[in-house]
């Protein structure tokens, strides 16, 4: 995997968040930090599928994962 890195600005709850992504990722933080929220979103954009087919959107593939409303 390439160094990337995941910027997120306006989406809530996470706001203003950088997460560098390398080979392993680790999330370290007290419960109800919003870790499984960043690992689900790194699988969202780490989805061979996702990134390749125009058809499938984000907020589609987001309401698959998290159970908050966006």
């Amino acid at each position: 995997m390439e160094r990337a890195k995941l910027i997120l600005k306006y989406f809530e709850p996470l706001k203003n968040t950088d997460v560098e992504v390398r080979e392993i990722v680790t999330f370290i933080g007290t419960q109800a930090s919003r870790k499984s929220t960043l690992a689900k979103l790194l699988s969202i954009f780490e989805d061979e599928n996702f990134r390749r087919d125009n058809s499938i959107y984000f907020e589609d593939e987001l309401k698959k994962i998290i159970s908050f409303n966006i």
